[in-house]
């Protein structure tokens, strides 16, 4: 895997900003996003749906829906 390595400060901003940091070159282009904290933020949100009353559907079911969906 490949791995860049950030600086102190640059490190003390993605792990204090709660959303996406976007990486830009020194020239200002778009290269990406990252997250400090995306996956614990996404295994709360995915608890949080577990735990509620809301429809579940599985992976199956989703799929079914989407084939029966035709564009004309």
């Amino acid at each position: 895997m490949v791995h860049i390595v950030v600086n102190e400060e640059q490190a003390k901003i993605i792990h204090k900003t709660s959303g996406r940091v976007e990486v830009r070159d020194s020239q200002g282009n778009l290269l990406g996003f990252i997250s400090a904290n995306s996956a614990t933020e996404e295994i709360d949100i995915a608890k949080g749906r577990m735990e509620s009353d809301e429809p579940r559907h599985t992976t199956q079911e989703v799929l079914e829906h989407l084939q029966s969906c035709t564009i004309d």
